[in-house]
This record gives structure tokens, C-alpha cells and sequence, in this order.
């Protein structure tokens, strides 16, 4: 896409290096411009000067790309030849490239209309204002959340469902079912999974993690997440941006990215249907040990299953396996070289990239991943590696963020401004030096977490 827009050059195998199709490490991206960069650059200025970004929503690719998701949903991938099975990665490739263009076409203009609203309102004296104006855009991130919290105050009127969600260990959504009365819950959980359910619980790259339709306990760890409480206000509602033309077309442009990322997902899970029914078949021929080894093969070597070198997938699925479980100890992000120590004085405990959002207490709650959601309690401090979108619910319940990765533009950063809670990004150590538990005050003005004092700040 950076080519696209600004004729960049960046290389994939450069930012994850591989041996054997296994990744090594990540290596922050070092762009290289190239000849085309200066024409790409005013090319996209162009555009985004002579757009509207509220007009993305009738590119007609969007059109072809959701009938192509479409037609790849209607694939039983049991019933698909070889070749049209490990066609199908290819294929929700090709409509990926669809969204691509999509965004190429469209985001200069959100650049430029969010540009225009900074430039007025440094004029008029309100720079401060700008992130209020922006916080209404409508998305389908925010209305996925909204939905959440709905569940989640509707399951306080079903008998025996708050304490269900409460208990230890995941809950599935037979659990709920099973509950007398519980039945329109599950169906409303259900018509949410439907529209949301394609959301990654990781990363767009990681097709092998669940989606929230494979994995609902995650869901339901959200609900859990967003419960009320006694004593506990209910998150702001964040106005809608008002009716002016430049706040509604920098909203368009604030919301343009958040939206053409949700598209990309929706591919997600027909390809790892049909992954998984090429590993299932792989390991009833002999081909591999285990259906699950298919996630240790490259794409370009799936054909091979069909053929007589089924062997080697085999060998190579192996060695990989056991190079994965060496490396499965090592950070794939060195935070020593992306975030060098700070020196901390006094009572500091981490300290990292200041995002704003004042000063707050609260206890610690680590999360490791998406499997943790429902440990986290109203008014603690949400402490982890990193967030992606479907991690946004959680911030409607924690008192601040703390994460070891990320700057000023990442979306824990850009969702804890929406929110209005303190946020210290880039703290490389935070989720091993902040225990569970434990009181601290955050800063998101200074970037640093310190110890509470015995008495409440």
C-alpha cells in the first residue's frame, strides 16, 4: 500500500526474516524510496485534495471484493477438488488486493480532510479541540462495541448467566445455551458473532489464530469484561461528530482506515477452512504427522500434496516444528534494540512514550492475550504486549493502558485518547516488571508508571 501511495518500497522478507519458512525475528521497516516517489507523493496529494473520503463506501471494488468474500464463504471446502482447495488462499489474496486499491484511492483524501481540520483549528485556537471533534466518527469497531456492551447489560438480566461468565476457566456458548431463559441471549450473541465474528483475535497475518466466530469464549470474555458492577458509572457515550462539512469529512478519513481494516478480515475465515481440510486430507494420505503440521508448509508448496513429493512436506514439517518450539522462547520483538532502557528514578517502575490522557491508580491486570479478556476487573490498569481492534472493548473498563509496544500513533495510543485514560506506550518491560495486583499510579503526560502510596492519589 505504501507503494501505492507514496511509491515506498517495503519489503516483507526484510521486516520478517525467515530460515526455513520460519520467522526469525521482527525488524522494524526501514522504507526505500524509490524514483517514483516524488510524482507518487503528489499524485496521492492530488487526489486527496480533489476527494471526498466519504465516497469509499461506493468504490465499486468494495462492491467486488465483499461478492468475492461472499463466494468464498459459500465454498464447502470438503467437497472442492485439490486444486480448488489451495486455490482458495490465492483467490481471498487476489480480493485482498481489492481493499489495497480501495484504500490507495481513498486515504489521501481522509489525510488531506484531517489536515484541513488541524490547519482551522491551530487558526481558531482550538487545536486541543480536534481529537473531540473526531471522536463520534462511526465506525464498525465502535459498533461492534456498543453491541458488546449491550450483551453485556442484558446478561445481567438473564438468572445465573453473570455468574456463569464469572466462573473459572473459558466459557463456550453451549454453556450459556444451556441456562433456562437464556435462549434470546444466545441468539442476539449469536447475530453477533455473524456480523463480527471474521474480527482477528492477533494479527491479519496470522491466519491460524482464531477469529472471535472460531473462538466466541473470547467474546465472551469481553462480555465478562464489560459487566456492570456496583459502584462502577458506565462508559461515556462519545457524541456523534457534529453536522460541519470539514468535521464530518476528517471524521470520514478518521474512520477510513478503521473500516477498510475491519473489510480485510473477511477473508480470514474461508481461508482457514480451507487450511485446515488441506491438512485434514494431508494426514489421512501419510503426507503429514498431523492435520495441524499444514500450518508448518508454505502456501507454494501445498500443490505438492497431490503429487509425489508428499514425502518431503512430511520432513518439512517437522524440522519446522522443532526449530518453532526452539524459538518459541525468545521474543520475536527485541525490546532491548526497539526500546533501549530508560534509567528510572525514585519509584518509577517502567516507564516508555507519554499519549496523554492525565494521571491515573489502579491495580495491575496483565493480560497476555485474548484468552485473559475476562480477567480484567472495572478500574484496573490494563497492562500487555500490544492490542489490536478487537481489544478496543477493554478499554471502555480499564482506568489506563500500559503496553511494551507501540508509539504515539499505534492503536492503543489512538483508542485510550478516544476513551480518555491514561496511556504509556513502548515500555518494552512492562508486563514483566508490573505483577498483578499491584497499585500504581499511570502517567500518561509523562510516560511513566510508578507505585502507588498507601493512600489513593
Amino acid at each position: 500500500m505504501v507503494r501505492g501511495l507514496a511509491g515506498v518500497v517495503v519489503r516483507f522478507a526484510d521486516v520478517l526474516p525467515e530460515q526455513d519458512a520460519v520467522v526469525q525475528e521482527f525488524v522494524p521497516a526501514s522504507p526505500r524510496p524509490t524514483v517514483r516517489t516524488p510524482v507518487r507523493v503528489l499524485r496521492s496529494l492530488v487526489r486527496g485534495l480533489r476527494s471526498d473520503p466519504r465516497v469509499w463506501v461506493e468504490d465499486p471494488r468494495l462492491a467486488d471484493y465483499r461478492a468475492g468474500v461472499a463466494a468464498l464463504d459459500a465454498l464447502d471446502p470438503e467437497e472442492l477438488a485439490w486444486e480448488e482447495l489451495v486455490a482458495v488462499p490465492r483467490r481471498a489474496a487476489e480480493l485482498v488486493d481489492l481493499v489495497t486499491a480501495v484504500r490507495v484511492a481513498h486515504l489521501p483524501a481522509g489525510f488531506v480532510a484531517i489536515g484541513r481540520l488541524l490547519v482551522v483549528s491551530a487558526l481558531t485556537g482550538r487545536r486541543g479541540a480536534v481529537a473531540d471533534l473526531l471522536l463520534g466518527a462511526p465506525t464498525r469497531t465502535r459498533a461492534a462495541n456498543e453491541e458488546l456492551s449491550a450483551l453485556a447489560r442484558e446478561a445481567a438480566t438473564v438468572p445465573g448467566l453473570v455468574d456463569l461468565l464469572g466462573s473459572d476457566g473459558p466459557v463456550q456458548v453451549e454453556d450459556v445455551a444451556a441456562l433456562a431463559g437464556a435462549q434470546r441471549w444466545v441468539d442476539r450473541l449469536r447475530r453477533f458473532l455473524q456480523a463480527y465474528g471474521h474480527r482477528e483475535t492477533t494479527s491479519l497475518l496470522l491466519v491460524h489464530d482464531p477469529t472471535w466466530g472460531r473462538s466466541p469464549a473470547t467474546v465472551l470474555g469481553l462480555v465478562r469484561a464489560l459487566l456492570p458492577t456496583e459502584g462502577t458509572p458506565e462508559p461515556p457515550v462519545v457524541p456523534r461528530a457534529p453536522g460541519g462539512e470539514l468535521v464530518q469529512r476528517a471524521a470520514a478519513g478518521t474512520a477510513l482506515r478503521e473500516d477498510t481494516h475491519f473489510e480485510l478480515g473477511r477473508t480470514m475465515p474461508a481461508v482457514h477452512r480451507a487450511l485446515q481440510e488441506a491438512g485434514r486430507r494431508l494426514a489421512a494420505d501419510g503426507a503429514l504427522d498431523d492435520p495441524e503440521d499444514v500450518w508448518f508448509l508454505a502456501l507454494d508448496e501445498l500443490p505438492a500434496g497431490s503429487g509425489p513429493r508428499r514425502s518431503v512436506l512430511r520432513e518439512a514439517a517437522a524440522r519446522r516444528r522443532a526449530a518453532y518450539h526452539e524459538l518459541a522462547g525468545s521474543p520475536l520483538i527485541a525490546t532491548t534494540t526497539l526500546y533501549p532502557r530508560r534509567e528510572a528514578s525514585g519509584d518509577v517502575l517502567a516507564l516508555g512514550t507519554p499519549a496523554g490522557g492525565g494521571r491515573a491508580t489502579g491495580p495491575v491486570r496483565v493480560v497476555a492475550g485474548p484468552a485473559e479478556f475476562g480477567r480484567l476487573r472495572p478500574g484496573e490498569v490494563l497492562v500487555c504486549a500490544s492490542t489490536n481492534p478487537g481489544w478496543t472493548p477493554l478499554f471502555q473498563r480499564a482506568a489506563a493502558v500500559v503496553v511494551d509496544h507501540g508509539g504515539m500513533a499505534s492503536h492503543a495510543a489512538i483508542v485510550a485518547r478516544e476513551y480518555g485514560i491514561p496511556a504509556v506506550m513502548g515500555t518494552g518491560t512492562g508486563t514483566r516488571e508490573l505483577p498483578d495486583g499491584l497499585r500504581v499510579v499511570v502517567d500518561g503526560d509523562r510516560g511513566a508508571v510508578w507505585a502507588a502510596p498507601s493512600d489513593p492519589v
